[in-house]
């Protein structure tokens, strides 16, 4: 990977993006699972948030990340998934750590699933309707699909290419409401040229 970007076509230095990947290796790929083994994570990219893959879901359920190391680094969060275990009946796990925005770990991360959907539709040969676990202490399992394509760096048709076209994703699982109410607008203006 040549380049992250933080953003919209902001490009970082060489030098900015080692000392991310570096932080990012402090924050997350040199933790250590429940396993006793350390982990290495492999970056795939980042925008918003940092994308990061581990080899197995054991490691992304075990990650003990270093909040303090990931809240340094210029994203909102970073995103850990890996494949679901064998005979699973999920596609992908992940996990969303946020502690610069205020959350440590996030429950169970839509936002998150926006990015890991065209993202596994790729690795799991362009597989439209995808099931995800969160694996956070609460957990949440969820069904993306993706609708629509994007245009891809070969310029063909295919999900989760490089340039966003018509696609869209839907996002399915359990909510929880917790709170219900009114918003009341404020009066409208005065009419024209009246009181």
């Amino acid at each position: 990977m040549s380049r992250l970007q933080r953003g919209p076509g902001r490009a970082q230095s060489p030098t900015r993006v080692a000392q991310e990947l570096e932080d990012c290796h402090a924050g997350i790929a040199h933790s250590r699972s429940s396993l006793n083994r350390p982990i290495f994570a492999q970056v795939i990219g980042a925008a918003m948030d940092l994308l990061v893959r581990l080899p197995d879901a054991a490691a992304v359920r075990s990650l003990s990340p270093d909040f303090k190391a990931i809240a340094r680094l210029p994203f909102r969060g970073v995103i850990v998934t890996a494949m679901a275990d064998a005979g699973s009946k999920y596609d992908f796990v992940s996990r969303f750590f946020g502690p610069a925005a205020g959350i440590n770990e996030d429950p169970v991360t839509g936002s998150a699933h926006c990015t890991l959907a065209p993202y596994w539709a790729n690795q799991l040969g362009g597989k439209r309707l995808l099931r995800a676990k969160q694996l956070s202490a609460r957990g949440g399992d969820l069904e993306v699909e993706l609708s629509g394509v994007r245009k891809g760096s070969s310029g063909a048709n295919e999900p989760g290419g490089t340039n966003p076209g018509d696609e869209r994703i839907f996002i399915r699982g359990h909510a929880v409401s917790t709170l219900e109410g009114r918003v009341v607008s404020p009066l409208p203006p005065p009419a024209a040229g009246g009181k």
